[in-house]
């Protein structure tokens, strides 16, 4: 096992197999949201620009008044100081009351992030049928059918006012413009919600996965308009300017915090023969077709990850319960390296995490060679472990598939 421990290529090629065969399953997460969370939460999602490797987790420090802790995954750049800096400044200020206040530097700041979100939005509406299944089940509802339904289908209707093809001509690049981001906003949120589309889903009827995928590409959308309000609320209730400061390499001491790693593997069959003892009762790895998708990449560029650049920050002193927010929810390692830790400090983190393999991950005692704390290295052995038996259970499976 020193081996799967210790090798960051080993561990980074497991988890893209991991990755490819689709673990874990859909729907998988653990979300404990409070009102530190929330606001945590939204802080992450404004400083995140949608970039590639973009990640951001925010926690609170309270040891000597308030101040916000953050950190990414990598060291931050000029930029980001700058625009951390605008954003709570931009707090604080009494002129600042509503989310459109807050709309021009979410315009510049986070614009990749929200175009990224309204062609997933476009794409779930037009690409999957949605659309056509939305209209030939209004044709068959009769006001009798609707019972306290507070829309009629025309008012529906009226929410989708365009036909399949002029939905895909509509440039929703074009959001860069408060008017036009607001009027998706609106549309979208009143669909989601409508009683129409939640009935659809809570009885299963045909197409109800289409709608939840509509669901939650609004639901991400929507939240550079929902959440902003509690965020200015909660600001100005703390009072005054809210000192931030960021996690760097240097004051954590990381050598090694971003590293490009290459895959030996050539192939995902060629990965799973050197990674699992199952493999040898297969008679066929084409048998793994049906189990495997999605690229293989030979060299992923892996970090040490923001929720451990928090962690590593407090180390061992600080609340007994922490809240830390997240741009996104946690990778499979960031959960289960935070669980490990959780035991061995006695300093609780949440974990709100969707559980999906990320490659990227880094060792922490790999990052941090000059940390003395026999924790970390215990809790990267841990996440290796782990790593490798759901990837046995993978490969059984697929051996189990075969009649083996």
């Amino acid at each position: 096992m020193e081996n799967v421990n210790c090798d960051q290529a080993l561990h980074s090629e497991q988890l893209l197999l991991l990755r490819t065969f689709g673990f874990p399953a859909p729907g998988a997460s653990r979300d404990r949201v409070n009102r530190d969370t929330k606001l945590l939460d939204a802080i992450a999602l404004l400083l995140s620009t949608g970039l590639p490797g973009d990640h951001y987790a925010v926690a609170f420090d309270k040891r000597q008044g308030l101040e916000v802790v953050l950190a990414k995954d990598g060291t931050p750049t000029s930029e980001d100081i700058v625009d951390a800096k605008e954003l709570f400044s931009s707090l604080s200020d009494p002129n600042f009351r509503v989310a459109k206040d807050l709309y021009p530097f979410v315009a510049r700041r986070c614009r990749v992030n929200v175009v990224k979100r309204v062609t997933k939005l476009q794409a779930s509406i037009v690409e999957t049928g949605f659309y056509e299944d939305f209209c030939l089940r209004l044709e068959s509802l009769d006001q009798c059918s609707l019972g306290d339904h507070p829309l009629s289908p025309n008012e529906i209707q009226r929410e989708f006012p365009w036909g399949a093809d002029s939905i895909e001509l509509w440039q929703f690049q074009k959001c860069r413009t408060q008017r036009i981001f607001m009027a998706i906003h609106l549309r979208a949120s009143i669909l989601a919600k409508s009683l129409f589309l939640r009935r659809w889903v809570m009885r299963q009827h045909a197409g109800y996965e289409k709608v939840e995928r509509f669901q939650r590409c609004t639901e991400k959308l929507c939240r550079y308009v929902n959440d902003i309000p509690y965020l200015l609320r909660s600001a100005k209730r703390l009072g005054g300017l809210v000192k931030h400061r960021w996690v760097t390499d240097e004051s954590l001491g990381i050598q090694a915090g971003q590293e490009d790693v290459h895959i030996h593997a050539e192939t995902p069959p060629e990965a799973i023969r050197r990674a699992s003892v199952y493999a040898r009762q297969l008679r066929s790895l084409q048998t793994l077709k049906y189990f495997i998708s999605g690229s293989w990449e030979r060299t992923v560029h892996t970090c040490l990850h923001a929720e451990l650049r928090i962690i590593l920050h407090f180390g061992d002193v600080g609340d007994r319960f922490q809240t830390m927010g997240r741009s996104k929810p946690s990778c499979l390692c960031c959960a289960l390296w935070m669980a490990e830790h959780n035991w061995w400090c006695g300093i609780y983190w949440g974990a709100r995490s969707h559980y999906k393999p990320d490659a990227t991950w880094a060792f922490a005692t790999r990052a941090c060679p000059n940390v003395k704390d026999p924790g970390l290295r215990e809790c990267d052995k841990k996440v290796a472990s782990r790593v490798f038996e759901y990837l046995q259970g993978k490969v059984w499976d697929a051996a189990d598939y075969e009649g083996v």
